[in-house]
């Protein structure tokens, strides 16, 4: 194990002595990397997300009008023989019959 830094010097028969690179002992790192600090923090923070989540005082809540706003707008028309309307598609009806689009004779445009 290397204490100092040193000069190594080979001989080669018949030439001049060849100086190398100098080499040093190894330098201890003191503390940890930077990647493994980003990891401990994006760890923590899902450990205190999935905490907040469990614990109820972070909830997603679905918002149930959107639901009843698109069964409204797939209403079955009685006039158009169990044809199904649906606002994705205007000018068109669907029939679960024979499972195909057809063209709405009330669509105007």
């Amino acid at each position: 194990m290397l204490t100092r830094t040193i000069n190594p010097v080979f001989y080669i028969s018949g030439s001049d002595p060849i100086e190398g690179a100098a080499i040093s002992p190894p330098t201890e790192e003191g503390g940890m990397g930077a990647l493994t600090g980003i990891l401990i923090v994006v760890v923590l923070l899902g450990a205190i997300g999935a905490a907040l989540f469990y614990t109820g005082v972070i909830s997603f809540e679905e918002d149930e009008d959107g639901a009843e706003v698109a069964s409204e707008a797939e209403s079955t028309s009685p006039a158009s023989g169990g044809l199904v309307r649906s606002d994705d598609h205007p000018g068109w009806l669907w029939d679960p019959a024979k499972e195909e689009w057809v063209p709405d004779p009330d669509h105007l445009g």
